[in-house]
């Protein structure tokens, strides 16, 4: 049985049954088997009250969702995005315009919340939800279905004939247990095909693995972050007791083998963190977490591994000091690489990600970072473009002193901290030469990040010709581009590549509908 979720309002839903539909939509441009949590547990907030919805989660590039959500008939439709996929967004809310004319068109998600006037007449939605959702969207709804008015609401900007009007900022929710379990069965389509392998654990060849958010907030003010905008300052978490019940009950309904906690800072709080290690551990689940460093003590470390942890993922960012000291990191080299050594001789993989192209940054800067990286050799490694995204401060600072060369409301195809192919921050070295130097750090630890995973596909002949089917396919597709990547030595864009395929080829294996209709 699901547990007994408090409503988040006072009446039921099963006292109140609504003919008004609601239509989410995840503005998704890649290809990673992450389900979109935050639009599943306000789904479920909205399903508890009444309200018919479904959460649409297309493949990029995939040209029918508007259509398929117009079928379905909803009177309020809303979509979440990043920084990133903001051309995205807006494609969906050009078609939904045309398809659903008499629509509420709501959006959400980081990037609103940082910049939600600008996202209203960019993008031409009516609502704009600054913050966390649950509360504001379902009183959005109710509204709607009374042919309420909506401007002044907290948590909204409204977009009306005189300009926008701005509510009232919503306080985040103090409780978050008082939120309903995200509801993958809200999803219109299969939700196989977000356990199919390689899955959520970076580096790792596995099956039946998927996400789990348990907390919000970061108290943390690295300077490339922006989380905040959503989440706030205050960390929150969920009792443990009902993390494993989702557990559980994933468990039951999906199979599940293993977990990726997406949490900020999953280690932050250590009673809470002990608890969970004594309470995740008869579960027999593999899972992995993000953590700062600084919280990974060694008697932590060892009951993370005892309880199933596999994998920690890090924020290392640089190996200099200086680097580390402009991000706001609080962390010198020398600290970071200790704990990182730790994490290693605890038994536990180590995920690491590092920034290239940071404001300040100098060739001698980049190389400290790769040889960090070289001598910890972590077990699997990401190089990022530094991205100021919109709300954290390195955005504010790269707008107060031009380094976005005009461009800080363009945003496109760039704002992509690993798939850029322009870099956005002006800095002391040309672009292109910083995008090779990029390529050329990740390449030193290709083989290392995806052995495993190559060993994974070499021992399950059923998910072989799924690869070489989409690996014919990509090269297929665009030869001079893959030849072009060769030659550039961009092997890490090139074997995403061939992985987004894959995915696809799965996708539709799953009997996923790619246009996203309805169950």
């Amino acid at each position: 049985m699901l547990p007994a979720w408090p409503p988040l309002c006072e009446a039921p839903w099963s006292s109140r049954i609504t003919a008004v539909k609601i239509a989410l939509i995840h503005a998704r441009i890649s290809h990673n088997a992450v389900p979109p949590l935050g639009l599943l547990g306000m789904a479920a907030v909205l399903r508890d009250q009444g309200f018919d919805c479904r959460v649409w989660d297309p493949l990029p590039g995939d040209v029918g969702p508007g259509d398929a959500v117009a079928a379905w008939g909803p009177r309020v439709v809303g979509v979440s995005f990043l920084t990133a996929q903001f051309v995205r967004a807006g494609q969906l809310i050009a078609a939904l315009r045309r398809t659903l004319p008499q629509a509420l068109l709501v959006i959400g998600g980081p990037h609103v919340s940082a910049l939600p006037e600008a996202s209203l007449r960019a993008l031409g939605a009516d609502v704009a939800v600054v913050g966390e959702g649950e509360q504001t969207l379902l009183e959005i709804c109710q509204r709607a279905e009374r042919g309420q008015d909506i401007e002044g609401l907290p948590g909204t900007v409204v977009a009306g004939d005189g300009g926008v009007v701005s509510g009232p900022r919503r306080a985040p929710i103090a409780d978050l247990d008082a939120l309903p379990m995200a509801d993958r069965s809200l999803l219109a389509g299969s939700f196989s095909w977000y356990l199919a392998p390689p899955g959520v654990l970076r580096g790792l060849f596995r099956e039946g693995t998927t996400t789990l958010i348990t907390s919000r907030g970061c108290p943390h003010h690295c300077s490339f972050c922006a989380s905040h905008v959503v989440g706030g300052r205050r960390p929150r978490r969920r009792s443990v007791p009902l993390v494993i019940e989702e557990l559980r009950w994933l468990q039951r309904r999906y199979g599940l083998r293993g977990a990726w906690f997406l949490d900020d800072d999953l280690a932050g709080h250590g009673p809470w963190m002990q608890e969970l290690c004594e309470a995740i551990g008869p579960l027999g689940l593999e899972w992995s977490c993000q953590a700062r460093l600084d919280r990974l003590e060694g008697p932590l470390l060892r009951a993370m591994r005892a309880a199933g942890c596999v994998q920690i993922e890090v924020g290392v960012e640089s190996g200099s000091d200086r680097i580390l000291q402009s991000l706001s990191k609080r962390q010198s080299v020398a600290a970071v690489e200790a704990r990182m050594v730790e994490v290693k001789r605890a038994g536990i993989r180590l995920m690491a990600n590092f920034m290239v192209g940071c404001p300040g940054e100098l060739d001698e800067d980049r190389q400290a970072t790769l040889a960090l990286a070289l001598r910890v050799r972590p077990h699997f490694v990401e190089f990022n473009v530094c991205m100021p995204y919109p709300g954290s401060q390195l955005y504010q600072d790269a707008v107060e002193q031009g380094l976005l060369g005009g461009d800080e409301q363009a945003f496109d195809e760039r704002w992509s901290e690993h798939f850029t192919r322009q870099p956005l921050l002006v800095s002391g070295m040309d672009p292109a030469q910083l995008l090779d130097a990029r390529a050329s750090m990740q390449n030193r630890f290709l083989l290392r990040n995806y052995a495993p995973i190559a060993w994974g596909f070499a021992r399950s002949p059923r998910w072989q010709r799924a690869l070489a089917r989409a690996m014919v396919g990509t090269v297929a597709a665009d030869p001079r581009g893959a030849l072009s990547a060769l030659r550039h030595r961009q092997i890490d864009p090139l074997l995403w590549s061939f992985y987004g395929s894959f995915s696809r080829v799965v996708h539709q294996r799953a009997g996923g509908d790619s246009a996203g209709s309805a169950p």
